[in-house]
């Protein structure tokens, strides 16, 4: 894992793993340097209003994606 990437994961990692009981996965893509958030935790409106809030006050760069059948949430460095 490149070096910006590793304490974009734990931020991300810290913030979802209050969300793993709702079925949120946290995923690193190396290849397009980013965390990746999905499954059921995701798809669920306040789960992911929550998340998305969490990400705000953490001042991450994130971007929402409508994927059939649910939702991702992709995190970038910087």
């Amino acid at each position: 894992m490149s070096e910006p990437l590793i304490p974009l994961a734990r931020a991300v990692a810290m913030t979802v793993q209050q969300l793993e009981l709702f079925g949120v996965q946290v995923r690193v893509d190396r290849e397009n340097r980013t965390v990746v958030a999905e499954g059921e935790g995701v798809d669920n409106w306040g789960q992911r209003q929550r998340l998305e809030h969490q990400l705000e006050r953490a001042r991450l760069t994130y971007v929402t994606h409508a994927t059939y059948p649910g939702f991702r949430i992709v995190v970038h460095p910087g």
